[in-house]
């Protein structure tokens, strides 16, 4: 019952129903879906252990986040109850998602309904429109395509979600599958392709194609890796130039739409700078509105949230997305759909990441659910590793018994050695979990190592970055977190001074 309520909510946020039907939103459909959750989660046979609340960096980083929005952030009641349904969204779906069945289920229900989503789109440019989208693509968005759904009803909407929709079907449906699954998984690539090129999103366009570089050199060998940067460089900008719209990054001082969202950044950046704990929580629209007689939106998820929660805001929301970064990095995965998992999850958060410059998602559901995946992700490489020390200590112990017994003098008898996971036996000679170290991807598996040469070998560097060690952030953690809000707001100050 709590992974139903869990998915039931996903479809909720993205099919909206209730949108469909109004008669629906009397019933508090999204609601109902986050109570169902919750109480199949206190009610459900495995139990819950509070303590299994706080086992990762993200959920001690989240709890921190929320503890400074609740403090310190100004905010009116109904929204500090929205964001604080999102917190409570991210620590339930963190408990339901316990295992891997339950979180490749998660992303494939997730991925199916971002292709329904596509597929509404481009049903009603064909006479198929349930809910009146050509109106609103044709005759208010100017022929780029909308969904007329609260939270898809403007292109850039539509096309940042959908964007996502691409590299999932390719490490679904094409990466490591059976030819007749590639086949499909390349048709079923046409349509959100098409949606997103009818949407027009220059936005879009620049996550795609930084989420493309990422999914072709994610886990590859450096080889691989320079071959992709320098065909992103050279032919892969060139052809994304050729998009809709793209021109107008040509002419960034003629682009009302562009110098519009410059304006919003350079007010937003001052504000920042003079109030340390924001402007309260989704009021950047309406005080804007009050200093330059005219509503703009933030148009940036750093700039939303630093304006709104202040700098420390802004840090404590970066530290959370470099956690799940370091997660998927150097993670050490020991077989083939752990190593699935871990892509779909990157590309997913290099497309929010990215996305985040261009369009104001710091409180979307979005955020709260990919969080929730890869802190899932972290339990469970942790859970496998730790599956694995044991076994390899018990069968060094059992082997240890029959070599006392061996002295003695004693009958040697079979040593009852602990059978090893699956994962285990599968993933001798896999590299650990660096982008270029932890590869496996199209590339042969090296021949695995003896049992004396792994024993003499030294651990790696990037066994210093083992998740089972990781389950606080720690000083390093906040040194680089410093490092990336600086680094975040010199490209915000640098870009509102050139452009």
């Amino acid at each position: 019952m709590d992974f139903l309520g869990c998915t039931l909510f996903l479809v909720l946020y993205y099919i909206r129903p209730h949108e469909w039907l109004p008669m629906l939103e009397s019933l508090h459909p999204i609601t109902f879906a986050m109570v169902l959750g919750m109480v199949g989660l206190v009610f459900r046979q495995r139990g819950l252990n509070p303590r299994g609340f706080f086992k990762t960096p993200h959920d001690w980083l989240m709890l921190a986040y929320f503890l400074w929005i609740a403090i310190f952030v100004p905010a009116e009641s109904d929204s500090f109850a929205t964001v604080r349904n999102m917190f409570i969204v991210y620590f339930v779906a963190v408990q339901v998602l316990y295992n891997r069945e339950r979180l490749q289920k998660y992303l494939h229900w997730w991925a199916g309904l971002l292709f329904v989503l596509s597929m509404l789109a481009l049903l009603s440019e064909m006479g198929i429109d349930p809910l009146d989208s050509n109106y609103l693509t044709h005759y208010v968005q100017k022929g780029r395509l909308s969904v007329n759904l609260s939270i898809f009803n403007n292109p850039n909407a539509l096309g940042h979600t959908v964007v996502n929709l691409v590299p999932m079907l390719y490490f679904l449906l094409i990466w490591r599958r059976p030819v007749f699954v590639k086949e499909v998984g390349a048709l079923l690539l046409v349509f959100p392709l098409w949606c997103l090129y009818l949407t027009q999103s220059k936005g879009a366009f620049l996550a795609g194609f930084g989420a493309a570089v990422v999914a072709l050199s994610f886990g590859r060998p450096k080889y691989i890796q320079i071959l992709v940067l320098a065909l992103a460089v050279t032919a892969g900008w060139a052809g994304i130039q050729r998009l809709p719209r793209m021109q107008q990054l040509e002419q960034t001082k003629k682009d009302e739409g562009i110098q519009g969202r410059l304006a919003a950044w350079r007010w937003g950046y001052q504000v920042m700078q003079e109030q340390s704990k924001g402007i309260g929580l989704f009021r950047f629209g309406s005080t804007f509105e009050k200093a330059n007689g005219y509503f703009k939106g933030p148009h940036s998820s750093y700039v939303e949230v630093g304006t709104e929660q202040g700098i420390n805001g802004l840090f404590l929301f970066l530290a959370v997305l470099y956690c799940c970064v370091r997660t998927l990095v150097t993670a050490r995965v020991q077989d083939e759909e752990m190593e699935r998992l871990r892509r779909i999850l990157m590309v997913m958060l290099v497309c929010y990441l990215l996305s985040s410059w261009m369009i104001g998602w710091g409180y979307r559901t979005t955020f709260y659910l990919l969080v929730a995946c890869i802190a899932a992700f972290h339990r469970l490489v942790m859970q496998e590793q730790e599956q694995t020390a044991r076994a390899v200590a018990e069968s060094e112990t059992a082997g240890a018994q029959v070599e006392q017994t061996a002295v003695i003098g004693q009958p040697v008898p079979e040593p009852a050695l602990a059978p090893l996971p699956l994962a285990w036996q599968t993933s001798q000679g896999v590299s650990g979990g660096a982008w270029a170290m932890a590869s496996t991807g199209e590339e042969d598996l090296p021949p695995a190592t003896s049992d004396e040469t792994a024993a003499t070998a030294p651990p790696s560097f990037w066994s210093r970055f083992s998740l089972v060690r990781w389950r606080r952030p720690g000083l390093l953690d906040l040194a680089v977190t410093y490092g990336l809000l600086r680094l975040v707001l010199h490209v915000w100050n640098y870009v509102t001074r050139t452009f």
